[in-house]
Parts: structure tokens; sequence; C-alpha cells
């Protein structure tokens, strides 16, 4: 945790404190566009940093842990094992078979959950676990921040703080490399999908500016050689950071080979895997799906349903691939869904990025319709729309407010809270989708 020293204030005050200190102070108010880099937060930057009390993403750190948890257990508490479990969540057979054969037994608790503020809490939309997510770098735009002497004296003024994610990781890859490979100062090699074209620089320097040793590579730069992961054909690897989806193995001439090696690597203490593919059997919008599920909720405890409601707005598995969902069930769902198209909005449960995320409010009623019959909604579920709180960005060249809707990006770790970050999108954005569109910003958050 770093912070700027100071006394913290409490509620909004610290929002409307900066609000009106960025009235006053042009060189407050353009801080955040007046920043330099490669990153996506100081190329898009929402106007502003976003501030919250750090109790509250301290509790909410703690309810994902106990998310987390839970979701580790439904295979085998519900399903009778993983086989069972994907088959319930219609995952492919193919992308079913590449999970299995890249899962080592255990899911290392590291995730980012994509929550909406709403009346003082957060609900959850979406809960991202395994190390492929974005967001890792962002608290480097924090210390940037502090380093301008108008955001600096305020951050002292309102004992502002931050989370570094980055930080959080590499102690996650020391401590998984010396539990597994017997080092804990290991080299690392950040892989990303063949042709990514190089897209995680950002979190490469992050890791090394915590002193790790990072080789930055790609799927097909791989090679196993007497047990251990090699990149390049030169350079041994403690632990492979893994940038790339159970996908991008489906489209490597090698693929099923690959992931072998890699988990063999992995249960043999020779190459540490952060994260395996276990973390594909929880981190996608069908299991959010099958929470509200009767199969899972009747095998519930009390708390556990109240964790349940309380984060995640109800979801429900909509089309023809989830096998076990009734078909007398699914076509109520279907009237449902014409009737409340405002409340609602269409999820494809295996896509990322919020592409083919299409909220009714934002569909006409004949489109929607049309939608609710579509073959390509197989695969598909529907969740109720959370009405987030805005938040309120003063317009940098003329002071005017501007409300925005935000995506809270927000780590978590085995030690709960693990930084965040966010994602907005302002009320100009008509059909568009915060993250699915290029007019999405990026700000970073400080707690206080």
């Amino acid at each position: 945790m770093t912070h700027a020293p100071g006394h913290p204030v409490t509620g909004d005050e610290v929002t409307a404190a900066y609000l009106e200190r960025c009235r006053r102070s042009p060189e407050l108010l353009r801080a955040a566009g007046a920043l330099e880099g490669e990153s996506v937060f100081v190329r898009r930057p929402l106007g502003r940093p976003l501030f919250r009390p750090h109790g509250a993403l301290d509790r909410l750190g703690d309810d994902l842990t106990g998310l987390f948890k839970l979701l580790g257990t439904l295979p085998e508490r519900c399903f009778g094992g993983a086989a069972s479990f994907l088959a319930a969540q219609g995952q492919p057979s193919r992308r079913a078979e590449i999970i299995r054969r890249g899962s080592v037994g255990g899911i290392e608790p590291y995730g980012r959950a994509d929550a909406i503020a709403q009346d003082g809490s957060f609900r959850v939309i979406e809960f991202n676990v395994g190390s492929d997510i974005g967001g890792v770098e962002s608290a480097h735009v924090n210390r940037l921040l502090l380093g301008q002497d108008a955001f600096g004296r305020f951050a002292g003024e309102h004992g502002l703080r931050y989370q570094d994610t980055a930080g959080t990781l590499a102690g996650a890859l020391r401590a998984l490399s010396s539990s597994v490979v017997g080092t804990d100062d290991p080299v690392v090699g950040l892989i990303e999908e063949t042709g990514s074209g190089g897209t995680c620089g950002q979190v490469v320097g992050s890791l090394r500016g915590h002193g790790l040793r990072v080789e930055w590579g790609e799927l097909d730069q791989l090679s196993i050689v007497n047990g251990k992961v090699t990149l390049r054909g030169s350079q041994p690897l403690d632990v492979v950071l893994r940038f790339f989806f159970a996908d991008h193995l489906l489209h490597e001439p090698d693929g099923p080979a690959l992931i072998d090696g890699l988990a063999q690597a992995h249960r043999y203490g020779r190459t540490a895997l952060f994260t395996s593919l276990d973390s594909e059997l929880i981190s996608n919008k069908a299991v959010m799906g099958l929470l509200h599920h009767d199969i899972v909720r009747s095998a519930l405890t009390a708390e556990e349903r109240s964790l349940v409601d309380r984060l995640v707005p109800p979801t429900r598995l909509l089309g023809e691939d989830f096998t076990i969902v009734r078909a007398a069930h699914r076509r109520a769902l279907v009237d449902e869904c014409l009737a409340r198209r405002e409340e609602l909005v269409l999820k494809p449960a295996f896509g990322n990025n919020s592409v083919g995320v299409l909220p009714g409010a934002l569909t006409s009623p004949e489109e929607w319709r049309s939608l609710l019959g579509s073959p390509k909604l197989n695969g598909y579920v529907v969740q109720e729309r959370v009405a987030g709180e805005k938040e309120i960005v003063l317009d940098p060249g003329t002071g005017a407010p501007v409300a925005w809707d935000v995506n809270w990006g927000v780590f978590v770790s085995g030690t709960g809270f693990a930084g965040a970050f966010a994602r907005a999108l302002d009320d100009a954005g008509g059909r568009e989708v915060i993250g699915g569109s290029e007019r999405t910003r990026y700000g970073v958050v400080f707690t206080y």
C-alpha cells in the first residue's frame, strides 16, 4: 500500500473537494490529461482519478475472496467433477478438453471483478479469474499523478492511497515459484498468444520495477527441454505467467501437446504455471448463471446464498447450448426477457472486452425480439442490468460537469483487495458499452 500523509476525509467529501479544487486550479483540472506514456491510461484518460473509502474496497475484496472459494467448490460439490461442470457451462468440447489438459488441480487466488457501484456498495457483473486479465499496470499512473505538484498537494491533504496490483502479482509469482520450483528469485516468462504483437509491455515493465527477472515471449517460442519450459530455445523459465486464453491454444499447431508440457512441468516442479487452466473452469459468464441455477442454489448454505445475492445480479443461462436448462424453462425465460427488455443485458458466456454485449435499454423492441429468436444466442446468458452511480468529471477544456458510467475493475488475491482501476463511458455513448468502444476512457483509483 502506498500513501500520501494526511488526515482521511469520510463520505463523498473527497470527490466533492476534488471537483471544487479543480474549478479553482487549472493545473489540477488538467492533471490526468497531462501525463505522458504508452499506457492506455495515458492515451485515453478519464478526466480525473476516482476515490473510494479503503474500507469499502477491503470489504469487497473479502467478499470476492469468499466468492472465489465458493466457485472453486462447485465442480465436485454440485457436478461430480470438472468434466460435468464444463458440460453444464455449455463449453465446446475441444475447448473443454484443452482446459482439462491444462489443469493441475488447484486455482491460484488471483482475479479481477468488473463491478458497478450502486447505493454505496458494489455489484459484480463479471468475475475474471486467472492471470490473463488487464489493468495490472495501472499503479504507474497513480505514481505519475502523485508526482504532479497540484495533485500531490491534494493527495497529502486527504490521505490518499493506492494499491499496486503489479506488486501483489510479483509477490504471488515469487511465492508460487518458491513452492513449486524452489526458488524465490525466479525467471518469469510473460507469455502471450502467437502473433499478439507484444501488447503487454507495460505489465512487463511494472513487474521488472518490482525486481522480477521477466522475459517476454509468445506461445510458439516455448519448448520443453528436460522437463523445463524454455523460451526461444535457450532461456529456461521458472514461471510461465499466462497471458493467453484457452482458445489461443486451439489455434496453435501443437496446442494440446504444448499445454500438456506446461502442466507436466508444473506438476513435476520444473516450471510453475501462473495461472493453470484450472482457472478457466470458473472464469466465464456461464458460471455466473450457474450460481443462480437450482442445482447450485440448493447446495449452498444460507450464508453462501446471501453472499451470491449481495454480489451477483440475477444471471440466467439462456441459450440452447446449456443443456441443463429444460426447454419449458427456456421458453419462460425468453418470455420474461421480452417483457423486461430495458431491465436486462444479453452477454456471450465466453466473450471478453464487452464484445457481443447487448443491453436491452439500448436495443429497440423489434431488434430485441429478433435477437431472442436468433441461433447466435445459443451461448448467451441474460443478466439483470445494474443501474450504477454516475461519476462527475469536469471537462478539461470548459470545466463543465459531465456524467460518466463507470465499470470498476477490482483485483483480488490471496490477501484480499489488490488494487483497482476504472473504465468509463459518458452519456453520449449511445449504443456503446463500457470497454467495447474506442470512446471508453480509463482512470485510476485512490482510496482514503
